[in-house]
């Protein structure tokens, strides 16, 4: 038996399987009430609320604002907080082949916002 959240955790790993290679795993992480989805180490998706949401950035956004997404917002302290996370044109659902770019284009942003991380620290072997 599954919730709602659980099946679009299940569709976006299945649509997403393409993606998945021994150098970066597709997998699915349950945080904060939801689930992050994962190539390798690049979260490109979160479901939450049984509403899939894919990473944008700078160079996607205005993609995913003219197809009329929709921005993860949470509340935090009375403000309202939002994400770098959209949910996808009604339509991408529809097949693979519609689904794709858009899946690529989170996996892009996401890559480009884990480089941009400080690599952490590693400490050093006695």
């Amino acid at each position: 038996m599954h919730d709602e959240s659980d099946l679009t955790v299940d569709q976006v790993l299945e649509l997403s399987e393409f993606l998945d290679t021994a150098a970066d795993p597709l997998y699915a992480r349950k945080m904060f009430g939801g689930y992050g989805i994962y190539l390798g180490e690049a979260m490109f998706a979160l479901v939450a609320y049984g509403t899939a949401y894919f990473k944008v950035d700078s160079e996607t956004i205005g993609d995913f604002e003219a197809a009329g997404c929709e921005p993860f917002y949470f509340e935090k302290n009375g403000k309202e907080i939002r994400m770098t996370f959209w949910t996808l044109p009604d339509t991408a659902w529809d097949t693979e082949e519609l689904y794709r770019p858009w899946v690529l284009r989170a996996c892009d942003a996401a890559r480009r916002a884990l480089a941009k991380r400080k690599p952490k620290k590693r400490k050093k072997k006695a």
